[in-house]
């Protein structure tokens, strides 16, 4: 039910026609990519809120205001595209397996599509922990 509304008022002689002939083939692409990576990013902060917060969610953001670099526990940093960016402590490097299950299930968007016929392929990478202390 997405809509992306694109100025054409001229047909194929309106300015930059193919650029927004392209942006209208990718635009469901981009819209399920977005509602897949989006639902992810609320299913894996709340895994990982249980876990380590025991679902208490006000002091869990409350400590991430507060002190971030005191939070011994991955944190969810950032969402780029179809990628989620995850501070990961080395000492939770098992959590890994939360993260990659909620993904791959994607719960919420579930429960709001049941039908939704996808199976995300996951993939992680790993790389040095940027954060600094």
């Amino acid at each position: 039910g997405a809509i992306r509304h694109l100025p054409c008022p001229h047909g194929e002689a309106t300015q930059n026609f193919k650029h927004l002939h392209n942006e209208a083939i990718n635009f469901p692409i981009q819209h399920v990519a977005s509602l897949v990576t989006g639902s992810a990013l609320l299913d894996v902060e709340e895994a990982l809120v249980r876990k380590y917060s025991n679902n208490d969610w006000v002091g869990y953001h409350k400590r991430l205001l507060e002190s971030p670099h005191e939070i011994n526990q991955p944190v969810l940093i950032n969402e780029v595209h179809d990628s989620l960016i995850v501070d990961i402590p080395p000492e939770h490097s098992k959590d890994i397996e939360i993260i990659v299950r909620n993904m791959r299930r994607l719960p919420s968007l579930r429960r709001i599509l049941p039908k939704f016929p996808l199976k995300p392929s996951v993939e992680h990478i790993v790389s040095e922990c940027w954060r600094s202390k």
